[in-house]
This record gives C-alpha cells, structure tokens and sequence, in this order.
C-alpha cells in the first residue's frame, strides 16, 4: 500500500516547483545558507502540497478514471490505495503544509492556501468549462532550413455542443535572415 501511496503522490512532478528555487539565483543571498535552506524547506512543503492535490483530484475522478483505459490503473482507481488512505494523506499533508509554511513564513502560508483552493475549484469545477480551447498545429522547427509554419487555431469549440471556432490565424515565417 506505501508504494501505491507514493505513486498516487506523483513524486516525479516535483520538478515543476523548481521554480521555488529560481530566486536565489537573482538574489544578494543566493550564498546565504539561511536563505537556501528556507527555500528548499518551501519547495519541500510545495512538493507534498501538490501531492494532496494529486490525491483530491484523484478523488474526484475516481469513477471517470475506472472506465479510462489508462487511468484505470491509477492507485486510488484501480483500489490499491484505499479511498480512506488517501484522504487522510490528503488531509494530513494539506495541514502539515500549511502549519509548517506558516512557519516558515504568513505570506508563503497565503500563497499556499491559495495554490491550493485553486487546484481544489480545478480538480472539481473549472477543467469540465468549455472557456478556450487554443490549438497549435503544424509548428515545425527545421534547422535545415531555418523555416517554419504556424497555425494557431483560437476560439471556443465544443465538437458535441457545436460552438463554432470563432478564429482561424494562419502565418507562414520564412528565413530569419
């Protein structure tokens, strides 16, 4: 169960908070072994707080995701990780983030709090809005011959609901010479 648990965590995404850590890199203190070790207690406690929103939004989709083909085998779809575990994980890492960032500091206490009420209002509500759909198509880099086409296709378009793709923009750059 701990190894389901872990994956159900999505160690492995972590790497996107990087960007925690990106400040030291422009900072008079980028030396300073305080202020690296704030920063890296701060990626930590962004790290578990996007595990717990892994976890609720796993939670949310759980009977989407047992009649997905792929999502089935997610740990709390396919039963390995009972829902009770992973709500309690949910719930004790959304309480230890939160504790702990306040901590470490109010403001990075309200950016958390607010990380996460986001995701929560995605994982339920947001991602199932039909607000914008942008698709880029047929972007080619070819270093052979420093050319490429782009076609931006921007508008709302549902395919089931048969709203129209408001605009089509279609731009052909040549050499950059």
């Amino acid at each position: 169960m701990l190894a389901a648990l872990i994956k159900a965590m999505r160690p492995r995404q972590w790497a996107k908070n990087g960007f925690l850590l990106a400040p030291l890199l422009f900072d008079t203190q980028a030396t300073s072994l305080p202020a690296l070790l704030r920063t890296l207690e701060a990626f930590g406690l962004f790290c578990l707080l996007s595990s717990a929103v892994y976890l609720v939004n796993d939670l949310f989709d759980i009977q989407a995701d047992r009649q997905h083909p792929v999502k089935r085998n997610r740990p709390i779809a396919s039963g390995r990780l009972p829902v009770p575990v992973a709500i309690t994980t949910m719930s004790i890492l959304v309480v230890l983030c939160l504790s702990l960032g306040f901590l470490l500091s109010p403001n990075f206490a309200l950016i958390e709090a607010s990380y996460f009420l986001l995701m929560l209002l995605y994982s339920r509500w947001l991602k199932h809005l039909p607000l914008l759909d942008v698709k880029l198509n047929g972007y080619d880099r070819d270093s052979i011959t420093g050319k490429y086409e782009r076609m931006i296709e921007s508008g709302i378009e549902d395919q089931k609901g048969g709203i129209p793709v408001l605009g089509r923009i279609k731009a052909v750059k040549g050499d950059m010479d």
